[in-house]
């Protein structure tokens, strides 16, 4: 039965597993494209490391004068040992310019390559599920549609789709951002010192876990705030198109208050959600700080007692300003785990949906004529969308050719009893028979193209 949640809670049901491995295997198609987007990628988060140490190089060599071996210099890059007199140094800046300049540009056609290319196949995704989410619903069987709201279906197939394809298209790369800029700065940092690198390091076990916790409390609430749009969008929808009947009766106040109480109970599970995911975002930035300000006391403690392993002046620049950058991808796990919960609660019912099987089906051994006489009988059929029947126990006999009218108020069954004829449903007992034979023994869409229907 339809009702004001718009039939979908339990559309998960169908579902075995985590439906976000179902929406991977969408990608699979692409697969060259996405594993060249992937790869660009990782170069564009690769290409965006060198200026730093660049940085780095140019204050200790070029302007301090410093003789200090630095990154560049271990991978063969740079000179070493002091740089004299001023054309030395100018000829050595030309070179730290030439990699600052090789750095961008690949980091801009490769930036370009990944966008367009991860972007692309999310867009090409998104146009496969939708495609395949509407050729699905239109297949089933019609007390599906009788049972669920249209506002419902609309939401699953515009905004819980369009969600999905916002995940692929910028979540993916955020992860593709984590695991390249995290994994590149750790090692650097380890290189320049390894025991403000463990510092810098140390709440990322705080942020797994804390990003666990969150899914765990924000996953309930997410799955309420979507039926709770569903709902909302099936009132909005029957009372838009029943405004003539809203109008006739003076309904206003009744259904403001109706749509009210939905939109309100939207926006109390919205805030709430709000309110931890604030929370959650808050934390983070305060470890983040107080790792920030530790590490700038050690090093700089370090510095001013001349211990061995102190950083020079162009590594303290190094170190920071890649500090700086291991904070924004590791605080951004936290919004990438709110949307990945966000995301999921879509899947669900995308998939849960496509999951969906008809309820009428024909048999293996259907039977498919390739013309019919026409003669139809009814054998005292009873049939109902609920549980009063609206047909019970009905016989007729129809010979082809004939023409018969049926006559009674609304909703005395009239066109319920015509929809069993091609099975837009079944009887619930007795039986409806063409040209003699049980229609339920007809292949369904051979029997269907013998039938003509025009809807009042």
């Amino acid at each position: 039965m339809a009702d004001d949640h718009g039939g979908f809670e339990a559309v998960r049901e169908n579902l075995d597993g985590n439906p976000m491995w179902r929406l991977m295997g969408y990608a699979t198609p692409y697969w060259p494209r996405l594993t060249a987007g992937v790869l660009t990628s990782f170069l564009t988060r690769f290409a965006r490391l060198v200026p730093p140490i660049i940085v780095g190089a140019a204050i200790d060599r070029v302007i301090r004068g410093s003789g200090e071996p630095g990154l560049l210099t271990t991978l063969g890059l740079l000179p070493a040992g002091t740089i004299e007199g001023s054309a030395a140094r100018l000829a050595l800046l030309q070179r730290l310019v030439a990699i600052a300049a090789l750095a961008y540009l690949i980091r801009s056609i490769t930036r370009f390559a990944s966008r367009y290319l991860l972007q692309s196949t999310a867009q090409k995704i998104q146009r496969d599920l939708r495609d395949d989410g509407y050729d699905h619903l239109q297949r089933l069987s019609m007390d599906f549609f009788a049972n669920h709201q249209t506002g419902g279906m609309m939401a699953i197939l515009n905004s819980d789709i369009n969600r999905l394809e916002s995940f692929l298209n910028t979540e993916f790369r955020q992860f593709i951002r984590v695991v390249a800029t995290v994994g590149g700065i750790s090692v650097v940092l380890f290189y320049y010192s390894p025991k403000l690198a463990l510092i810098a390091l140390a709440p990322v076990p705080f942020i797994g876990v804390a990003s666990w916790l969150f899914l765990s409390w924000i996953e309930p609430r997410y799955t309420s705030i979507r039926e709770t749009v569903a709902r909302l969008n099936t009132r909005l929808e029957n009372n838009l198109s029943g405004a003539a009947v809203i109008k006739a009766f003076d309904r206003y106040d009744f259904e403001r208050d109706r749509v009210a109480a939905q939109s309100g109970a939207y926006h109390d599970e919205k805030v709430a959600a709000l309110r931890i995911r604030r929370g959650f975002f808050a934390a983070l930035r305060l470890v983040t700080g107080v790792v920030f300000v530790v590490a700038l006391f050690v090093a700089g403690s370090d510095i001013i007692a001349g211990r061995p392993g102190a950083l020079t002046a162009g590594d303290v620049a190094v170190f920071f300003l890649y500090l700086r950058r291991l904070y924004s991808p590791m605080r951004r796990v936290g919004k990438s785990a709110n949307r990945y919960q966000l995301a999921k609660s879509s899947a669900e019912r995308v998939f849960g949906l496509l999951a969906q099987e008809p309820t009428v089906t024909a048999p293996d051994d259907a039977h498919a004529p390739e013309q019919l006489d026409g003669n139809v009988s009814f054998e005292s059929v009873t049939f109902a969308y609920d549980d009063d029947p609206v047909v019970r126990d009905v016989s007729l006999d129809v010979p082809a050719g004939s023409t018969v009218g049926l006559a009674g108020p609304t909703g005395a069954g009239k066109s319920t009893l015509l929809k069993l004829v091609p099975r837009f449903h079944d009887a619930d007992e007795g039986t409806v028979r063409v040209d003699g034979r049980d229609v339920r023994e007809y292949d369904l869409q051979a029997l269907r193209d013998h039938v003509a229907v025009v809807e009042q």
